[in-house]
């Protein structure tokens, strides 16, 4: 297998929680806690989980905005060594932002209202010094050509553009600087659902066209499944499983993963019921993680050892899996019975 291009060893970002004059300080957030994974050059990597799991956070700590408690963030560099991000200073790291960028979830938020598109996509062209003075227009023009955007557009401000619009200049910025490797944190959740499958296909397309390499950060699993070639499942700031696409999502090895999967909308029944249900409980508090497994206040399978002892990540199957009794339980029980709650339905 070829170097990676990243490798996440270990990493961890927590967040302190100092008290105030009045208050008391809090339980400090291990956001992400002892997370590893590798993405190959040209890969597209799915980070799956729900809200709060920590999977922004590990995007955040890649592109340097978020700062890291431990382990670390190998990258192999255009020049061919392999450096640490997470060891460098910020201003020795800012070397690398030009080749890992981002592409952020709300696209109205993350562009700058008073600038017009020029300035946006320009912007790091001119800091990093990719381009003269009197060249950037016309390679902004070339980029909005490449997103799909129509190159007088550049004159414009960010309010005159629909949402997904809005995220092809978001796109275009994060491209501008011929990046290696595309963070993108739910870069589709706040679209129309009609535009978010123009914009996969424009990420796909833009893959395939400039040897790019993919996160993709989501929640939405069916979406996850039609484009990554590995995924990695996150709960609560830890890792429980890791593998080829095809191959997790065909037969899930960790109860949590087959519970995802059980809890993905699906058409009505005949009876009028909807043929799924939310996973029973409540997520955990990473400020207050349950000890042993993190998942087994919910898991149907759970045991005494589960309560008490943490379980490592290893081999079964196809996959990786942070689960005691992940070659004994069975998951078609899961995908059954882990609908213990009905959004509200008639039982």
């Amino acid at each position: 297998m070829a170097e990676p291009l990243l490798s996440v060893r270990d990493l961890s970002v927590h967040f302190e929680r100092p008290g105030g004059f009045l208050t008391k300080a809090q339980p400090t957030v291990k956001a992400v806690d002892g997370v590893s994974f590798d993405i190959q050059p040209g890969e597209t990597l799915g980070l799956v989980g729900e809200s709060g799991c920590g999977k922004s956070t590990i995007g955040r700590a890649i592109t340097g905005v978020a700062r890291t408690r431990g382990g670390t963030i190998s990258y192999a560099t255009k020049e061919g060594p392999v450096v640490d991000l997470a060891a460098m200073p910020r201003r020795e790291r800012a070397r690398y932002f030009s080749e890992i960028r981002m592409v952020f979830q709300d696209p109205q938020s993350s562009l700058n209202a008073r600038l017009r598109v020029l300035d946006v996509i320009g912007e790091p062209l001119r800091n990093f010094g990719l381009s003269r003075p009197a060249e950037i227009k016309e390679r902004v023009a070339d980029l909005l050509d490449l997103v799909g955007l129509r190159p007088e557009y550049l004159e414009r401000y960010p309010h005159a553009f629909s949402g997904g619009e809005r995220q092809r200049i978001g796109i275009a910025r994060a491209i501008a600087t011929d990046p290696r490797l595309l963070v993108a944190d739910e870069a589709v959740s706040a679209l129309d659902v009609s535009i978010r499958g123009q914009i996969i296909n424009l990420l796909m397309a833009l893959k395939a066209r400039l040897g790019l390499t993919y996160l993709f950060i989501s929640h939405d699993l069916a979406l996850v499944q039609a484009i990554a070639d590995n995924v990695v499942v996150m709960y609560v700031g830890a890792l429980v499983e890791r593998g080829p696409a095809a191959a997790l999502f065909a037969n899930p090895r960790h109860p949590y993963t087959a519970a995802l999967m059980a809890a993905v909308p699906k058409p009505q029944r005949g009876d009028g019921r909807p043929s799924h249900a939310a996973i029973r409980g409540e997520v955990a508090d990473p400020a207050n993680a349950p000890p042993g497994c993190r998942y087994h206040p919910r898991c149907l399978f759970a045991t005494e050892r589960c309560r008490v002892e943490v379980p490592a990540l290893r081999p079964v199957g196809a996959s990786e899996v942070a689960c005691h009794h992940a070659e004994h339980i069975d998951l078609n029980a899961a995908a059954r019975h882990a609908p213990l709650e009905t959004n509200g339905a008639n039982p």
